[in-house]
Protein backbone atom coordinates (compact mmCIF):
# COMPACT_ATOMS: atom_id res chain seq x y z
CA UNK A 1 0.00 0.00 0.00
CA UNK A 2 1.29 3.61 -0.91
CA UNK A 3 1.11 5.60 2.47
CA UNK A 4 0.28 9.25 2.51
CA UNK A 5 0.47 12.02 4.58
CA UNK A 6 -2.22 14.77 4.96
CA UNK A 7 -3.95 17.34 7.80
CA UNK A 8 -4.65 20.22 5.93
CA UNK A 9 -6.05 22.07 9.04
CA UNK A 10 -7.25 24.42 5.82
CA UNK A 11 -10.38 26.01 4.85
CA UNK A 12 -13.53 22.83 3.55
CA UNK A 13 -14.28 24.51 0.12
CA UNK A 14 -11.11 26.26 -0.89
CA UNK A 15 -11.02 27.34 -5.01
CA UNK A 16 -9.17 25.41 -7.20
CA UNK A 17 -9.56 26.99 -10.72
CA UNK A 18 -6.61 26.11 -12.28
CA UNK A 19 -6.56 24.88 -15.21
CA UNK A 20 -8.76 22.92 -16.47
CA UNK A 21 -8.58 18.93 -17.13
CA UNK A 22 -10.62 16.88 -19.66
CA UNK A 23 -13.18 14.92 -17.91
CA UNK A 24 -14.57 11.43 -18.64
CA UNK A 25 -18.27 10.39 -18.59
CA UNK A 26 -19.07 10.55 -14.39
CA UNK A 27 -20.77 7.72 -12.51
CA UNK A 28 -24.98 9.45 -12.20
CA UNK A 29 -23.59 10.58 -8.74
CA UNK A 30 -20.84 12.71 -9.68
CA UNK A 31 -22.68 14.61 -12.17
CA UNK A 32 -23.54 17.93 -10.66
CA UNK A 33 -26.14 19.20 -12.82
CA UNK A 34 -28.60 16.11 -12.05
CA UNK A 35 -27.81 15.92 -8.12
CA UNK A 36 -31.25 16.57 -6.50
CA UNK A 37 -30.12 19.41 -4.55
CA UNK A 38 -30.60 21.85 -7.94
CA UNK A 39 -32.77 24.63 -7.21
CA UNK A 40 -36.39 24.29 -8.75
CA UNK A 41 -38.89 26.58 -9.23
CA UNK A 42 -36.20 29.52 -9.96
CA UNK A 43 -34.33 29.31 -13.03
CA UNK A 44 -32.39 32.37 -12.24
CA UNK A 45 -31.11 31.09 -8.76
CA UNK A 46 -29.98 27.64 -10.16
CA UNK A 47 -28.22 29.21 -12.73
CA UNK A 48 -26.79 31.52 -9.95
CA UNK A 49 -26.00 28.72 -7.89
CA UNK A 50 -24.28 26.15 -10.70
CA UNK A 51 -22.60 29.38 -12.07
CA UNK A 52 -20.60 30.12 -8.53
CA UNK A 53 -21.00 27.41 -6.85
CA UNK A 54 -20.15 24.94 -9.66
CA UNK A 55 -17.21 26.58 -11.25
CA UNK A 56 -14.45 25.58 -9.21
CA UNK A 57 -15.05 22.26 -7.58
CA UNK A 58 -18.72 19.84 -7.45
CA UNK A 59 -21.36 22.06 -6.48
CA UNK A 60 -21.99 21.26 -3.08
CA UNK A 61 -25.18 19.83 -1.88
CA UNK A 62 -26.48 21.63 1.14
CA UNK A 63 -27.02 18.34 2.90
CA UNK A 64 -23.58 18.16 3.32
CA UNK A 65 -23.40 19.99 6.41
CA UNK A 66 -25.32 20.99 8.91
CA UNK A 67 -27.08 24.75 8.51
CA UNK A 68 -24.82 26.11 11.57
CA UNK A 69 -21.42 25.65 10.25
CA UNK A 70 -23.34 26.59 6.29
CA UNK A 71 -23.44 29.75 8.55
CA UNK A 72 -20.68 30.52 11.01
CA UNK A 73 -17.56 29.06 9.09
CA UNK A 74 -18.34 28.17 5.09
CA UNK A 75 -19.65 31.08 4.15
CA UNK A 76 -18.05 33.96 5.81
CA UNK A 77 -14.50 32.16 4.65
CA UNK A 78 -15.66 31.49 1.23
CA UNK A 79 -16.01 34.96 0.64
CA UNK A 80 -12.84 35.12 1.16
CA UNK A 81 -12.37 33.63 -2.78
CA UNK A 82 -14.77 35.82 -4.28
CA UNK A 83 -13.34 39.35 -2.79
CA UNK A 84 -16.03 39.45 -0.14
CA UNK A 85 -14.36 40.11 3.46
CA UNK A 86 -15.82 40.24 6.89
CA UNK A 87 -15.57 43.72 8.81
CA UNK A 88 -13.00 41.73 10.62
CA UNK A 89 -11.03 40.05 8.37
CA UNK A 90 -8.90 42.05 5.91
CA UNK A 91 -7.49 41.09 2.65
CA UNK A 92 -3.84 42.12 3.86
CA UNK A 93 -4.13 39.91 6.28
CA UNK A 94 -4.77 36.88 4.37
CA UNK A 95 -2.19 37.58 2.60
CA UNK A 96 0.01 37.75 5.25
CA UNK A 97 3.60 39.51 6.05
CA UNK A 98 6.02 37.22 4.41
CA UNK A 99 6.73 38.79 0.87
CA UNK A 100 7.45 35.04 -0.68
CA UNK A 101 3.96 34.21 0.43
CA UNK A 102 1.83 37.20 -0.65
CA UNK A 103 3.94 37.19 -4.10
CA UNK A 104 2.49 33.26 -4.99
CA UNK A 105 -1.24 34.51 -3.56
CA UNK A 106 -0.97 37.28 -5.34
CA UNK A 107 -0.08 35.87 -8.67
CA UNK A 108 -2.33 33.13 -8.12
CA UNK A 109 -5.11 35.76 -7.44
CA UNK A 110 -6.56 33.41 -4.41
CA UNK A 111 -8.02 36.54 -2.42
CA UNK A 112 -9.58 39.27 -5.26
CA UNK A 113 -8.98 42.59 -4.35
CA UNK A 114 -12.27 43.54 -5.29
CA UNK A 115 -15.79 41.28 -5.62
CA UNK A 116 -16.54 38.40 -8.13
CA UNK A 117 -20.11 38.26 -7.78
CA UNK A 118 -22.57 41.01 -6.63
CA UNK A 119 -23.28 40.77 -3.09
CA UNK A 120 -26.50 40.75 -3.28
CA UNK A 121 -26.51 37.51 -5.89
CA UNK A 122 -24.18 36.31 -2.84
CA UNK A 123 -27.06 36.92 -0.33
CA UNK A 124 -29.33 35.03 -2.44
CA UNK A 125 -26.75 31.87 -2.95
CA UNK A 126 -26.55 31.73 1.14
CA UNK A 127 -29.97 32.06 1.66
CA UNK A 128 -30.53 28.96 -0.55
CA UNK A 129 -28.12 26.92 1.39
CA UNK A 130 -29.06 28.33 4.93
CA UNK A 131 -32.89 27.49 3.99
CA UNK A 132 -32.15 23.99 2.62
CA UNK A 133 -29.63 22.68 4.72
CA UNK A 134 -30.54 20.70 7.86
CA UNK A 135 -30.21 21.43 11.11
CA UNK A 136 -27.83 18.17 11.82
CA UNK A 137 -26.83 15.45 9.66
CA UNK A 138 -28.15 11.99 9.78
CA UNK A 139 -26.02 9.46 11.72
CA UNK A 140 -23.46 7.29 10.13
CA UNK A 141 -24.64 3.33 8.96
CA UNK A 142 -20.73 2.68 10.62
CA UNK A 143 -21.24 -0.12 13.22
CA UNK A 144 -18.18 -2.22 14.30
CA UNK A 145 -19.11 -6.51 16.05
CA UNK A 146 -17.13 -7.46 18.69
CA UNK A 147 -12.92 -7.14 18.26
CA UNK A 148 -11.35 -8.79 15.34
CA UNK A 149 -9.61 -12.47 16.18
CA UNK A 150 -6.72 -14.00 14.82
CA UNK A 151 -4.62 -10.73 15.36
CA UNK A 152 -2.14 -10.24 17.77
CA UNK A 153 -1.38 -6.56 18.95
CA UNK A 154 2.29 -5.50 19.34
CA UNK A 155 4.03 -2.48 20.38
CA UNK A 156 7.74 -1.40 20.08
CA UNK A 157 9.76 -0.38 22.65
CA UNK A 158 10.52 2.63 21.17
CA UNK A 159 9.60 5.65 23.11
CA UNK A 160 9.36 8.66 20.67
CA UNK A 161 7.06 11.97 21.95
CA UNK A 162 5.09 13.43 20.62
CA UNK A 163 4.08 10.44 18.43
CA UNK A 164 5.01 12.03 14.89
CA UNK A 165 5.00 9.09 12.34
CA UNK A 166 4.51 10.80 9.06
CA UNK A 167 5.29 6.82 6.96
CA UNK A 168 5.31 3.38 7.57
CA UNK A 169 6.02 0.60 5.18
CA UNK A 170 6.22 -2.81 6.18
CA UNK A 171 9.50 -4.70 4.26
CA UNK A 172 9.47 -7.21 1.74
CA UNK A 173 12.15 -9.10 3.78
CA UNK A 174 10.01 -8.36 6.79
CA UNK A 175 10.47 -6.21 10.00
CA UNK A 176 8.99 -2.54 9.15
CA UNK A 177 10.45 1.52 8.68
CA UNK A 178 9.08 4.26 9.68
CA UNK A 179 9.82 8.21 9.19
CA UNK A 180 9.26 10.76 12.65
CA UNK A 181 8.82 14.18 11.86
CA UNK A 182 10.17 15.68 14.65
CA UNK A 183 13.25 13.17 14.68
CA UNK A 184 13.62 14.03 10.84
CA UNK A 185 14.56 10.50 10.52
CA UNK A 186 13.98 7.05 9.07
CA UNK A 187 13.91 4.07 11.68
CA UNK A 188 14.22 0.08 10.67
CA UNK A 189 12.75 -2.45 12.96
CA UNK A 190 13.22 -5.78 12.71
CA UNK A 191 10.70 -8.97 13.65
CA UNK A 192 11.36 -8.62 17.07
CA UNK A 193 10.61 -4.83 16.65
CA UNK A 194 13.71 -3.76 18.16
CA UNK A 195 15.02 -0.62 15.99
CA UNK A 196 18.04 -1.76 14.30
CA UNK A 197 18.77 1.45 12.74
CA UNK A 198 18.06 4.99 11.48
CA UNK A 199 18.84 7.63 8.51
CA UNK A 200 18.51 11.13 8.60
CA UNK A 201 15.78 12.15 5.98
CA UNK A 202 15.03 16.36 6.90
CA UNK A 203 11.53 16.80 8.45
CA UNK A 204 8.77 14.55 7.50
CA UNK A 205 9.10 12.23 5.04
CA UNK A 206 5.96 11.41 3.51
CA UNK A 207 6.73 8.94 0.78
CA UNK A 208 9.84 6.78 -0.24
CA UNK A 209 10.06 4.95 -3.78
CA UNK A 210 12.93 2.31 -4.10
CA UNK A 211 15.06 2.13 -7.06
CA UNK A 212 17.20 -1.25 -7.20
CA UNK A 213 19.75 -0.35 -4.47
CA UNK A 214 19.19 3.37 -3.67
CA UNK A 215 15.85 5.35 -3.22
CA UNK A 216 14.24 8.65 -3.80
CA UNK A 217 11.67 10.20 -1.22
CA UNK A 218 9.83 13.59 -0.25
CA UNK A 219 10.10 15.66 2.59
CA UNK A 220 7.28 17.63 3.58
CA UNK A 221 8.99 20.26 5.34
CA UNK A 222 6.49 22.23 7.37
CA UNK A 223 3.58 20.55 8.70
CA UNK A 224 1.88 23.24 9.23
CA UNK A 225 -0.07 24.72 6.11
CA UNK A 226 2.85 27.39 4.50
CA UNK A 227 3.08 28.55 1.24
CA UNK A 228 6.57 28.41 1.93
CA UNK A 229 8.51 26.11 -0.21
CA UNK A 230 9.76 24.01 2.79
CA UNK A 231 10.47 20.68 0.97
CA UNK A 232 12.55 18.49 -0.94
CA UNK A 233 12.91 15.92 -3.21
CA UNK A 234 15.75 13.32 -2.19
CA UNK A 235 17.64 10.62 -3.12
CA UNK A 236 19.09 8.22 -0.40
CA UNK A 237 22.26 5.69 -1.79
CA UNK A 238 24.15 3.33 0.35
CA UNK A 239 27.09 6.16 0.17
CA UNK A 240 24.14 9.11 2.03
CA UNK A 241 21.51 10.95 0.43
CA UNK A 242 21.44 14.10 -1.91
CA UNK A 243 19.24 16.87 -2.22
CA UNK A 244 17.82 17.15 -5.86
CA UNK A 245 15.61 19.48 -5.43
CA UNK A 246 14.32 22.21 -2.58
CA UNK A 247 12.04 24.85 -2.31
CA UNK A 248 8.69 22.31 -2.61
CA UNK A 249 5.47 23.33 -1.42
CA UNK A 250 5.17 20.70 1.31
CA UNK A 251 5.58 17.76 -1.10
CA UNK A 252 3.52 14.57 -0.22
CA UNK A 253 4.00 11.58 -2.65
CA UNK A 254 5.79 10.46 -5.52
CA UNK A 255 6.14 7.89 -7.98
CA UNK A 256 9.16 6.85 -10.24
CA UNK A 257 7.82 6.69 -14.21
CA UNK A 258 8.82 3.86 -15.53
CA UNK A 259 10.08 4.75 -19.36
CA UNK A 260 12.23 1.54 -19.61
CA UNK A 261 15.06 4.21 -20.62
CA UNK A 262 18.38 3.94 -18.51
CA UNK A 263 20.06 6.06 -16.22
CA UNK A 264 18.01 8.41 -13.45
CA UNK A 265 13.96 7.61 -13.46
CA UNK A 266 11.84 10.50 -13.94
CA UNK A 267 9.93 11.45 -11.02
CA UNK A 268 6.31 12.79 -10.35
CA UNK A 269 5.63 14.49 -7.11
CA UNK A 270 2.50 15.82 -5.74
CA UNK A 271 3.00 19.18 -3.62
CA UNK A 272 0.14 19.93 -1.47
CA UNK A 273 1.02 23.35 -0.72
CA UNK A 274 -1.03 25.75 0.98
CA UNK A 275 -3.28 27.71 -1.31
CA UNK A 276 -0.66 27.36 -3.96
CA UNK A 277 0.92 24.18 -5.16
CA UNK A 278 1.61 21.86 -7.84
CA UNK A 279 2.03 18.47 -9.74
CA UNK A 280 5.22 18.10 -11.14
CA UNK A 281 7.27 15.69 -13.56
CA UNK A 282 10.93 15.83 -12.14
CA UNK A 283 12.93 14.87 -15.60
CA UNK A 284 17.05 14.38 -14.99
CA UNK A 285 19.09 16.76 -17.22
CA UNK A 286 22.96 15.58 -18.73
CA UNK A 287 24.09 16.96 -15.50
CA UNK A 288 21.84 14.90 -13.34
CA UNK A 289 20.09 17.71 -11.67
CA UNK A 290 16.93 17.63 -12.12
CA UNK A 291 14.04 19.86 -13.48
CA UNK A 292 10.85 20.09 -12.58
CA UNK A 293 7.70 20.69 -15.43
CA UNK A 294 4.86 21.35 -13.81
CA UNK A 295 1.53 19.09 -14.90
CA UNK A 296 -0.99 21.03 -12.82
CA UNK A 297 -0.63 24.24 -10.94
CA UNK A 298 -3.45 23.98 -8.20
CA UNK A 299 -2.97 23.48 -4.33
CA UNK A 300 -4.30 20.01 -2.61
CA UNK A 301 -2.44 17.25 -4.71
CA UNK A 302 -2.45 14.71 -2.29
CA UNK A 303 -1.46 11.28 -3.36
CA UNK A 304 -0.20 9.72 -6.77
CA UNK A 305 0.28 6.38 -7.72
CA UNK A 306 1.65 4.48 -10.51
CA UNK A 307 -0.12 1.78 -13.27
CA UNK A 308 2.62 -0.40 -13.69
CA UNK A 309 -0.18 -2.41 -15.81
CA UNK A 310 -0.36 0.49 -18.40
CA UNK A 311 1.32 0.55 -21.58
CA UNK A 312 2.73 3.60 -21.74
CA UNK A 313 3.38 5.68 -18.30
CA UNK A 314 0.58 6.07 -16.35
CA UNK A 315 -0.41 7.66 -13.32
CA UNK A 316 -3.42 8.70 -10.84
CA UNK A 317 -3.36 12.25 -8.86
CA UNK A 318 -6.02 12.74 -5.79
CA UNK A 319 -7.00 16.25 -5.46
CA UNK A 320 -8.14 16.57 -2.38
CA UNK A 321 -8.58 20.33 -1.32
CA UNK A 322 -11.59 21.88 -3.16
CA UNK A 323 -12.06 20.47 -5.94
CA UNK A 324 -11.20 17.00 -4.97
CA UNK A 325 -10.96 14.41 -7.64
CA UNK A 326 -9.02 11.83 -9.49
CA UNK A 327 -7.27 13.07 -12.35
CA UNK A 328 -5.09 10.23 -14.67
CA UNK A 329 -1.93 11.27 -16.90
CA UNK A 330 -0.76 9.63 -19.06
CA UNK A 331 2.91 10.16 -20.69
CA UNK A 332 2.90 9.20 -24.26
CA UNK A 333 5.60 10.12 -27.08
CA UNK A 334 2.98 12.59 -28.22
CA UNK A 335 2.88 14.19 -25.14
CA UNK A 336 1.05 14.35 -21.80
CA UNK A 337 -2.83 13.79 -21.44
CA UNK A 338 -5.16 14.48 -18.77
CA UNK A 339 -8.28 12.86 -17.92
CA UNK A 340 -10.66 13.25 -14.76
CA UNK A 341 -12.25 10.20 -13.76
CA UNK A 342 -13.78 11.20 -10.61
CA UNK A 343 -15.00 13.80 -8.64
CA UNK A 344 -15.99 14.30 -5.31
CA UNK A 345 -18.09 16.98 -2.60
CA UNK A 346 -15.56 19.66 -1.56
CA UNK A 347 -16.86 18.37 1.72
CA UNK A 348 -15.56 14.50 1.14
CA UNK A 349 -12.39 15.59 2.82
CA UNK A 350 -10.47 12.90 0.61
CA UNK A 351 -7.18 11.56 2.24
CA UNK A 352 -5.95 8.24 0.12
CA UNK A 353 -5.94 6.50 -2.69
CA UNK A 354 -4.17 3.46 -4.04
CA UNK A 355 -4.97 1.23 -7.18
CA UNK A 356 -5.92 -2.60 -6.32
CA UNK A 357 -7.12 -5.65 -8.54
CA UNK A 358 -10.80 -6.09 -6.81
CA UNK A 359 -12.54 -8.41 -9.50
CA UNK A 360 -9.99 -9.65 -10.59
CA UNK A 361 -9.99 -8.39 -14.20
CA UNK A 362 -7.36 -7.02 -16.40
CA UNK A 363 -8.43 -3.24 -15.58
CA UNK A 364 -7.72 -1.12 -12.52
CA UNK A 365 -9.64 -0.54 -9.56
CA UNK A 366 -9.64 2.27 -7.41
CA UNK A 367 -9.54 1.79 -3.63
CA UNK A 368 -10.36 5.38 -2.29
CA UNK A 369 -10.60 7.16 1.13
CA UNK A 370 -12.54 10.10 2.68
CA UNK A 371 -12.60 10.96 6.17
CA UNK A 372 -10.37 14.36 6.75
CA UNK A 373 -12.83 16.13 9.36
CA UNK A 374 -9.71 19.18 10.60
CA UNK A 375 -11.28 21.90 8.97
CA UNK A 376 -13.72 22.88 12.19
CA UNK A 377 -14.74 21.37 14.76
CA UNK A 378 -17.03 19.23 12.52
CA UNK A 379 -19.83 16.43 13.32
CA UNK A 380 -19.38 13.28 12.19
CA UNK A 381 -20.35 12.70 8.39
CA UNK A 382 -22.10 9.73 7.57
CA UNK A 383 -20.46 10.19 4.16
CA UNK A 384 -17.01 9.39 5.06
CA UNK A 385 -15.98 6.02 4.67
CA UNK A 386 -13.97 3.68 1.95
CA UNK A 387 -14.64 3.48 -1.47
CA UNK A 388 -13.95 0.86 -4.32
CA UNK A 389 -14.18 1.93 -7.78
CA UNK A 390 -13.78 -0.73 -10.29
CA UNK A 391 -12.64 0.03 -13.89
CA UNK A 392 -13.58 -1.20 -17.25
CA UNK A 393 -11.77 -1.52 -20.87
CA UNK A 394 -12.67 2.22 -21.59
CA UNK A 395 -10.84 3.45 -18.53
CA UNK A 396 -13.96 4.68 -16.23
CA UNK A 397 -14.66 3.93 -13.31
CA UNK A 398 -17.98 2.74 -11.40
CA UNK A 399 -18.85 2.76 -7.69
CA UNK A 400 -18.51 -1.54 -6.30
CA UNK A 401 -18.33 -0.48 -2.50
CA UNK A 402 -18.71 1.89 0.14
CA UNK A 403 -17.84 1.28 3.91
CA UNK A 404 -18.87 3.80 6.51
CA UNK A 405 -16.29 4.69 8.49
CA UNK A 406 -16.23 8.00 9.88
CA UNK A 407 -12.37 10.07 9.62
CA UNK A 408 -11.48 7.11 7.32
CA UNK A 409 -7.69 7.73 6.41
CA UNK A 410 -5.90 5.23 5.07
CA UNK A 411 -7.04 1.10 3.70
CA UNK A 412 -5.85 -1.73 2.53
CA UNK A 413 -7.18 -4.97 0.52
CA UNK A 414 -5.96 -8.07 1.19
CA UNK A 415 -7.31 -11.63 2.16
CA UNK A 416 -6.74 -11.65 5.66
CA UNK A 417 -8.25 -14.20 7.57
CA UNK A 418 -7.94 -16.52 3.86
CA UNK A 419 -11.02 -17.77 3.31
CA UNK A 420 -10.60 -16.67 -0.39
CA UNK A 421 -12.69 -13.48 -0.33
CA UNK A 422 -10.92 -9.71 0.02
CA UNK A 423 -10.96 -7.97 3.46
CA UNK A 424 -10.07 -4.31 3.45
CA UNK A 425 -8.62 -2.89 6.74
CA UNK A 426 -9.19 0.51 7.97
CA UNK A 427 -7.90 3.39 9.85
CA UNK A 428 -9.02 5.99 11.30
CA UNK A 429 -7.44 9.60 12.14
CA UNK A 430 -11.00 11.28 13.24
CA UNK A 431 -12.96 8.50 14.76
CA UNK A 432 -16.23 8.95 16.27
CA UNK A 433 -15.56 10.30 19.75
CA UNK A 434 -19.03 10.41 21.00
CA UNK A 435 -18.76 6.61 20.49
CA UNK A 436 -18.11 4.86 24.05
CA UNK A 437 -15.31 2.73 22.28
CA UNK A 438 -14.51 4.66 19.39
CA UNK A 439 -12.81 2.70 16.09
CA UNK A 440 -9.33 3.79 15.41
CA UNK A 441 -8.58 0.51 12.97
CA UNK A 442 -11.19 -2.07 11.88
CA UNK A 443 -10.95 -4.93 9.64
CA UNK A 444 -13.83 -5.52 7.32
CA UNK A 445 -14.37 -9.37 6.96
CA UNK A 446 -15.70 -10.30 3.51
CA UNK A 447 -19.13 -12.36 4.05
CA UNK A 448 -20.01 -15.02 1.15
CA UNK A 449 -23.08 -12.64 0.94
CA UNK A 450 -20.95 -9.68 -0.48
CA UNK A 451 -21.69 -7.96 2.38
CA UNK A 452 -18.46 -7.08 5.53
CA UNK A 453 -18.67 -7.45 8.77
CA UNK A 454 -16.98 -4.83 10.60
CA UNK A 455 -14.21 -5.64 13.54
CA UNK A 456 -12.28 -3.34 15.92
CA UNK A 457 -8.73 -3.83 15.55
CA UNK A 458 -7.48 -4.26 19.02
CA UNK A 459 -5.35 -1.85 20.54
CA UNK A 460 -7.00 0.90 18.40
CA UNK A 461 -7.07 3.33 20.59
CA UNK A 462 -3.97 3.19 21.38
CA UNK A 463 -3.00 5.65 19.23
CA UNK A 464 -4.31 8.54 16.86
CA UNK A 465 -3.64 6.84 13.14
CA UNK A 466 -2.16 8.75 10.36
CA UNK A 467 -0.88 6.47 7.60
CA UNK A 468 -1.31 2.32 7.12
CA UNK A 469 0.79 -0.37 5.34
CA UNK A 470 -0.07 -4.36 5.05
CA UNK A 471 2.44 -6.62 4.24
CA UNK A 472 4.02 -10.21 5.49
CA UNK A 473 6.07 -8.59 8.46
CA UNK A 474 6.61 -11.67 9.72
CA UNK A 475 7.43 -13.54 6.65
CA UNK A 476 5.11 -16.37 7.28
CA UNK A 477 2.74 -16.30 4.09
CA UNK A 478 -0.28 -14.00 5.42
CA UNK A 479 -0.73 -9.89 5.73
CA UNK A 480 0.26 -8.24 8.54
CA UNK A 481 -0.89 -4.74 9.48
CA UNK A 482 0.73 -1.39 11.02
CA UNK A 483 0.01 1.75 11.12
CA UNK A 484 1.71 4.95 12.33
CA UNK A 485 0.30 6.96 14.74
CA UNK A 486 0.96 11.05 15.36
CA UNK A 487 -0.84 12.88 17.96
CA UNK A 488 -2.37 15.71 17.28
CA UNK A 489 -4.95 17.84 19.07
CA UNK A 490 -7.30 18.27 15.74
CA UNK A 491 -10.56 17.95 17.31
CA UNK A 492 -11.88 16.65 20.92
CA UNK A 493 -10.12 13.14 21.82
CA UNK A 494 -12.09 12.75 24.61
CA UNK A 495 -8.94 13.91 26.57
CA UNK A 496 -6.69 10.60 24.83
CA UNK A 497 -4.05 13.60 24.14
CA UNK A 498 -2.09 13.33 27.39
CA UNK A 499 -1.73 9.31 27.30
CA UNK A 500 -0.87 9.44 23.44
CA UNK A 501 2.56 12.10 24.80
CA UNK A 502 3.07 10.02 27.67
CA UNK A 503 3.20 6.57 26.00
CA UNK A 504 4.91 7.76 23.17
CA UNK A 505 3.92 5.07 20.83
CA UNK A 506 4.86 5.61 17.18
CA UNK A 507 3.01 2.81 15.55
CA UNK A 508 0.65 -0.55 16.68
CA UNK A 509 1.24 -3.50 14.74
CA UNK A 510 -1.21 -6.25 14.62
CA UNK A 511 0.60 -9.61 13.37
CA UNK A 512 -1.91 -12.13 11.46
CA UNK A 513 -2.02 -15.44 13.26
CA UNK A 514 -4.07 -17.25 10.44
CA UNK A 515 -0.45 -19.38 9.66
Amino acid sequence: MKSVFLLSLLLLFAPSCGREEKSAPPAPHQTAGDRPDRPTGDPDLAELVEGNCGSCHLRPDPAELPRGIWDSVVFPRMGYFVGIYPADVSRASLLGDAPAERMRLETANVFPPTPKIDPADWQRIKDYYLSSAPLRLPPTAFKAEETASGFRVRYPAVFLSPPSTSWVRILPEGGLAMADINKAQLLTFDRTLAAVGTVATGRGLTDLAENGPAAYGVTIGSFSPTEEGTGQLLHFTPRGQTVLADGLQRPTSLVLLENGLPGPPEIVVTEFGKWTGRVSRWTPGADGRYKATTLSPRSGALAVVADTAAQVPTVYVLFGQGKEEIIRYRFTAAGVEQERVLAFPAAYGSSSLQLVDWNGDAFPDILYTNGDNADYVAPVKPYHGIRIYTGDAAGHFSEAVFLPFPGAYGAAVADFNQDGRQDIAAISFFPDYTETSEAGAVLFEAQASGTFLARRLPGGDRGRFMVLDAGDFDGDGDADLVAGCLALEAVPDKNRMANWLRQGLPFVLWENLVR
